[in-house]
């Protein structure tokens, strides 16, 4: 049984015991609420959907023990409202504004949880060689125009229960078809929120010790969305790595080119 459903039948139970027929009378002034607390098929679902999003912010925990929070206050208040309530006869209003109080930050922490956005993992590559004493990095454009969005560095979703640097390597392969790197490093990783998700970026440097032209078409393997779709790959110089996206771009002065 939902812990939730529980403290509210023994809450329930407790009135009974303490105020014998009265207690109808209590638990009366507490119909219009008791909908919203009973609610919990929809608490279960939100904290379902805690419990499967990773936990990016502060806030996220804050959320989940606002939540928690709502059932210990309104079980505590009403074990304690009970005594003002047979002291003053009728009086009721002190107890429907603590619940009203409670039920309101209830919905509140509701909505918010609600607009929750979906948490992804990724990793960004910056395979990097040396041509002719000059450090460059691998990008690549896509071949149909109607893809275009800008040039890129490879990289792409962490699948559940992979390793950043194992998504790293496998990402390598599939978008560019090379199959000979170093270790992958991790030069950073952050949170970053976009207009419709939250994404856990893991960024790595990959040096190529497979020899390559200049630039070549690539079709997309693996399972991804990326999957048949062509992509040209080429070598820039670095530092400036000609037309990168900005977006892509995010800690590309860390690649040590000292060591390139």
């Amino acid at each position: 049984m939902p812990w939730q459903q529980l403290l509210y039948r023994l809450h329930v139970a407790h009135m009974h015991r303490v105020l014998g027929e009265s207690a109808e009378d209590f638990l009366r002034l507490e119909s219009q609420h008791a909908t919203d607390w009973r609610r919990n098929q929809q608490v279960r679902r939100l904290f379902a959907r805690l419990r499967g999003a990773s936990p990016v912010t502060k806030t996220t925990y804050a959320k989940a023990l606002a939540e928690r929070q709502f059932a210990k206050d309104f079980f505590a208040y009403s074990l304690g409202a009970r005594q003002a309530k047979k002291a003053a006869g009728e009086n009721s209003d002190a107890l429907h504004r603590q619940i009203e109080k409670l039920t309101n930050n209830l919905q509140a922490v509701n909505e918010e949880l609600e607009n929750l956005k979906p948490v992804r993992h990724r990793a960004y590559l910056f395979m990097t060689r040396v041509w002719e004493g000059r450090p460059q990095l691998l990008v690549f454009d896509h071949v149909d125009p109607h893809l275009q969005c800008g040039i890129q560095t490879p990289g792409g979703t962490i699948d559940p229960g992979e390793s950043p640097e194992t998504a790293a390597l496998r990402e390598a392969k599939e978008e560019t078809g090379l199959t000979e790197f170093d270790t992958p490093h991790l030069l950073a990783k952050d949170d970053f929120e976009s207009e419709t998700e939250w994404l856990k970026r893991y960024f790595f440097h990959l040096p190529v010790t497979q020899t390559t032209e200049a630039s070549w078409i690539h079709k997309v393997g693996g399972a991804g969305s990326d999957e048949g779709i062509e992509f040209k790959l080429m070598w820039v110089d670095l530092p400036d790595a000609g037309d990168l996206a900005p977006h892509f771009r995010a800690y590309l002065d860390r690649v040590p080119l000292q060591t390139i």
